[in-house]
């Protein structure tokens, strides 16, 4: 702005005129100094105003991002969630139809033991029968043949007797030698019932001798059937108790696997981002929960390896070898991943992080490995030829199963 300037007076210094003119000039020039100096502090304040404005927006603006990457995260979070859960559900279900199945085998294989041991039964009954009726039938031959042989003799001796009386004293002396004779056929004759009473009793012995023999067996039969229910279903429960031992094995990487998501999803929103110190930090905390879901696989794992090893030096089932190497391959694994994951760990805390292409392959060979734990079937299938059960080989069945019970 334009300043007039004090012009030199021709008049005397001493005039009034001039005094008056050269105050009058000093004020104005005060007042504009003045008035610019107000304009200026007004436009300092109104540019410090923009600049506060300008600071609260890309604040807000930076609210704004964050918040939405919160919302990403837990729409995320909340998505990974539903799944699991509708894969928990299939499973279970999958879980309740196998049960279901079991149970009804189980119904079946009761219901041809009882009609089996009915069956067993009603033989024997009939066979018991057949012989009592043989005995009686023989002991009523027998009670026909004595009572023909004692009317014989009782006919013999009433002929003898009339005979006698009528030659009574022409036979006078016949008499004692047919008193003697009739004497020795009367010992013969005692002799004789007495043997065939023996043989009688003899045969009586035999045949309650051979019911007993049948009714053993046929109870030995019954013990036998009832043994193999009882060994059949504590297989079943063997064979369960291992099923939700390797299903608990592989479930185990189930955290790491969701950590592991969760701090590839944050890395890569931050990746984004231009001021990303704190966040790296943030991700540095992040890895730190990785890694010590990690170490709690590792170390379930290193006490499943040496039970395993333990088991098989007291029973040597070749199973347990397989489930052991399983549990050691997915220790390494662990172990290769944790030593990616601390390097990676210093780069954010350094804030010189850039990737996680060296950890992301090994975090999918994990879960790979993980996913070859054996299950109870492929177990089965794979060592089947060695394993029989010698109850089902007399049925001419061999046995599926190959689990052995192993007490901790």
């Amino acid at each position: 702005m334009y300043s007039p300037a004090i012009q030199p007076c021709c008049c005397r210094p001493d005039d009034k005129y001039y005094l008056e003119h050269r105050e009058r000039l000093l004020q104005e020039h005060d007042e504009e100094q003045q008035r610019l100096q107000e304009e200026h502090e007004e436009r300092l304040r109104a540019l410090e105003r923009a600049g506060y404005d300008e600071l609260e927006r890309r604040r807000e603006t930076e609210r704004q991002e964050r918040k939405n990457d919160e919302n990403l995260r837990q729409q995320a979070r909340t998505q990974r969630i539903r799944e699991e859960q509708e894969q928990e559900a299939a499973r279970k279900a999958r879980m309740e139809a196998q049960n279901e199945e079991h149970r009804r085998k189980i119904r079946k294989f009761q219901e041809d033991s009882d009609k089996k041991i009915a069956e067993l039964k009603w033989n024997s009954e009939q066979k018991s029968a057949r012989d009592l009726q043989e005995y009686e039938e023989n002991r009523r031959r027998t009670q026909e043949i004595e009572r023909k042989r004692q009317e014989e003799f009782e006919r013999d001796r009433d002929s003898w007797q009339a005979a006698e009386q009528a030659k009574e004293a022409r036979h006078q002396a016949d008499m004692r030698s047919r008193d003697e004779r009739m004497a020795q056929e009367q010992l013969e004759h005692e002799k004789r019932m007495r043997k065939i009473k023996a043989d009688a009793e003899e045969v009586q012995r035999e045949q309650y001798r051979r019911w007993e023999e049948r009714q053993k067996l046929a109870n030995a039969q019954l013990r036998q059937l009832f043994e193999m229910v009882i060994q059949r279903r504590w297989n079943q429960m063997i064979e369960n108790r291992w099923a939700n031992r390797l299903c608990f094995l592989q479930g185990v990487n189930r955290p790491v696997a969701r950590e592991f998501r969760d701090l590839h999803q944050q890395f890569n929103a931050t990746v984004l981002q231009q001021n990303k110190e704190k966040d790296l930090q943030y991700i540095a905390m992040t890895v730190s929960v990785v890694i010590s879901a990690l170490d709690n696989e590792m170390k379930t794992m290193d006490q499943e390896g040496q039970k395993m090893e333990d088991y098989y030096r007291r029973t040597g089932a070749e199973f347990l070898r397989e489930i052991q190497r399983s549990t050691e391959d997915v220790a390494d694994k662990c172990q290769a991943l944790k030593a990616s994951l601390i390097s990676f760990r210093g780069e954010c805390v350094s804030c010189t992080a850039s990737s996680l292409a060296t950890a992301k392959p090994l975090a999918d060979d994990l879960e790979q490995t993980v996913a070859k734990i054996p299950t109870i079937h492929q177990l089965k299938e794979r060592f089947e030829g060695s394993w029989n059960n010698p109850e089902s080989q007399e049925d001419g069945q061999q046995s599926n199963v190959i689990i052995t019970e192993v007490y901790d």
